[in-house]
Parts: C-alpha cells; structure tokens; sequence
C-alpha cells in the first residue's frame, strides 16, 4: 500500500487523503466487499435513476479535469439534461443499504466528491442517487462556491507536499472544511 501521488487527486479519492490512514491501489481497493458491491450495482442505480426520471436525457462523461488546476479531475456517472440545463449524477449503492430520507444524512464523502466534481465541471447543481434493491432516494446538491475554494485551496497544498516528497499518510481535513460541510445542504 503507497503514497498518493499528485496524479491521484480525483473527486472520490480527496475524502479518502484527508480522513484515512490507509491508502488503497486500484487492484487491492476493487477486493473491499463494500467498494465492490457499489460497482457492481451502479448500473443498477443509474437504470433507477433513469427509470424515476424518464424525462432526462443522461449522457456518461469521461474524466473531467478542473479547468485551471489540472492535478484535480473527477467523473460523474452521469450528466443529464433537462430543461436546457445541465446537472451532474452521482449514484451510491451503499453496502448497508441505508437509504436517507434526509439530506443532512449523506455520507460527508459524497458531498465532498460531489463539490469536487462540480468544481471540475462548473456544472451549477448535482443529482445524488442513493440506491439499494428495496429502494432509493435522489436528492439535488447545489455548488457551493466558499467550500469548492476551501477544497481547491487544501488539494493545492496538498499536491504542493506531495510534489515536494512529503510522506505523509494522514492529511487532516483543514478546519474551514469542517465547518463548510454542514452548509452543503440547505
């Protein structure tokens, strides 16, 4: 198990740097039941999605780099149209299978890839999908300029250690960060 490198630094993996102790390489990461699980079924989510929302026009993205910090990228499962407007999708298929009625109950995780991958898109708004065989429940995440600064600003600093060689396996999550995150959903 390595170090990150300054190449990594996409939408799910930002979390990941800034909470874990533990970091996993592609090959050992698609072995963790939980993570397999949530690959395995996000067809699945995406078809439920499309399903509830016959009205949408889903297109699946590649890569998107940040626009001016090319170290950063992220992918959405999908970007939809409706309405002449743009919106990301991001489906989670949760090995629990806890599905939240209440925005506030989204896993920190997904909020932050989910601010990562509108800052890379400058898409204004996303669709979370949260799926499990019984059920699922979409909710709508607006951008949110102050935390997207805060996240560009630390993933900055942290690309700036890494490109140094700074071997530093926990990066914690810087405090304005902390605070930002329960102002992500209104």
């Amino acid at each position: 198990c390595g170090y990150p490198v300054a190449s990594d630094l996409t939408g799910s993996k930002i979390y990941d740097y800034a909470t874990r102790e533990r970091f996993y390489d592609a090959d050992s990461k698609s072995e963790v039941l939980p993570i397999k699980w949530g690959k395995d079924h996000e067809p699945d989510a995406i078809l439920d999605f499309k399903h509830r929302n016959p009205e949408f026009e889903l297109i699946r993205p590649g890569l998107i780099y940040h626009p001016f910090k090319s170290y950063i990228a992220a992918t959405f499962d999908g970007i939809v149209y409706h309405n002449n407007k743009l919106y990301g999708l991001e489906c989670k298929c949760p090995f629990n299978q806890f599905i939240p009625q209440d925005p506030q109950d989204i896993k920190p995780s997904t909020l932050i890839q989910v601010q990562v991958q509108l800052a890379c898109s400058l898409l204004d708004e996303a669709f979370i999908h949260i799926w499990s065989p019984d059920s699922s429940a979409t909710f709508l995440l607006p951008r949110h300029e102050a935390f997207i600064d805060a996240i560009e600003t630390a993933t900055t600093e942290f690309k700036e250690r890494l490109d140094a060689g700074t071997k530093q396996k926990v990066y914690k999550i810087p405090h304005d960060i902390k605070v930002l995150l329960p102002k992500l959903i209104k």
